[in-house]
């Protein structure tokens, strides 16, 4: 089986690059980096609705 791992990412950076939008790289597959991404992103919504 071939992995496909990344492919989404390559092909938005790739999209990205033509247009000239800057991006970071991708964080990873750890998933305590992405539970702390979301729960980033939740804080942030939620401070800027309350507000």
């Amino acid at each position: 089986m071939v992995s496909r791992a990344g492919v989404l990412t390559d092909r938005v950076h790739s999209y990205a690059d033509r247009a000239g939008i800057p991006i970071t790289a991708p964080l990873g597959a750890h998933r305590l980096v992405a539970e702390t991404v979301l729960d980033r992103f939740d804080r942030a919504a939620a401070e800027r609705i309350a507000a």
